[in-house]
């Protein structure tokens, strides 16, 4: 079901759970495990944000909001993530579990994300843990 937000901004409501699309949700981590990540602490710490994220988000309804593309380059759904009224990808982003990543041209949110990361990292939380500030 697609919808429209008090901004004009396109709205699509779901239930979370396994998808049939590739996505990757707006200023969401590069993976955090994985070939890219080395070391068993970035491992330990990719395992945990999916499970918290997983634990937080199945069987729960979501809204997905959308700035001015709908997709990356790679065909991916570029969406932020409501979860009632919070904002998804903060709540990782706050929490040490995902890094603020905009794409151009979709920025709209981007001082918000940076701003919660610059927190999170001072804070030594998730993947900041192993990290001086």
């Amino acid at each position: 079901m697609r919808n429209v937000d008090t901004r004009g901004c396109p709205v699509l409501e779901r239930r979370y759970g396994p998808r049939p699309q590739s996505h990757r949700r707006r200023h969401d981590p590069r993976p955090l495990s994985g070939p890219r990540r080395a070391g068993a602490a970035h491992r330990r710490l990719g395992d945990e944000a999916g499970r918290y994220a997983q634990g937080r988000l199945t069987g729960a309804t979501v809204q997905l909001a959308f700035d001015i593309d709908l997709r990356d380059r790679y065909d991916r759904l570029l969406a932020y993530v409501y979860l009632g009224s919070e904002l998804f990808n903060l709540t990782l982003v706050q929490q040490g579990y995902a890094r603020a990543d905009p794409v151009p041209p979709d920025t709209k949110m981007a001082s918000l994300f940076a701003g919660a990361e610059a927190q999170a990292r001072q804070a030594g939380r998730g993947v900041w843990s192993a990290c001086p500030a």
